[in-house]
């Protein structure tokens, strides 16, 4: 489809006044990438989450409607955290029910080695987490699927 020259010159104006909102609310982005940086391991890249957070804006710019907020900045500023979130669930190889199990079984653990002063067995793990020894092992062993689940997803990839 070609534009006409009118229809260019009419959208310039346009462009030009998008390209400054965007530009004044990149800090914005930063400041919210930074935010959810500081909770995440060090090998995700800031930058990563920056590019994620200006889909976010944009999409902010496209949708924003003054008579449903009045506050542009706190609306973007939820659609650029949403943006962001949705890229780390798509960079995220282990589901989240692994993840679950493994923080649990992380937190028990480290719960009872600081009270115990050694590792735990399965059945103190249990006790603890309010579950059967049973429960415990195929918590450990779902956690270990999805680990190596992933390994051999990155080993096809070489």
């Amino acid at each position: 489809m070609n534009a006409s020259p009118s229809t260019l010159q009419k959208s310039a104006p346009r462009n030009a006044a998008r390209a400054a909102e965007l530009n004044a609310h990149l800090p914005l982005v930063w400041k919210v990438a930074r935010q959810v940086a500081r909770r995440l391991p060090s090998s995700v890249d800031v930058e990563e989450l920056v590019g994620a957070g200006t889909v976010g804006l944009i999409d902010a710019l496209d949708k924003y409607e003054v008579a449903r907020c009045d506050r542009f900045a706190g609306y973007a500023e939820i659609r650029i955290r949403g943006a962001i979130l949705d890229q780390l669930r798509e960079m995220d190889w282990m589901p989240r029910s692994a993840r679950n199990k493994r923080k649990q079984l992380d937190a028990a653990q480290s719960q009872l080695a600081n009270k115990l002063g050694r590792s735990a067995d399965v059945s103190e793990v249990a006790e603890v987490l309010g579950v059967s020894s049973e429960t415990v092992q195929k918590m450990r062993r779902d956690v270990i699927s999805a680990e190596r689940a992933n390994d051999v997803d990155v080993d096809a990839g070489d």
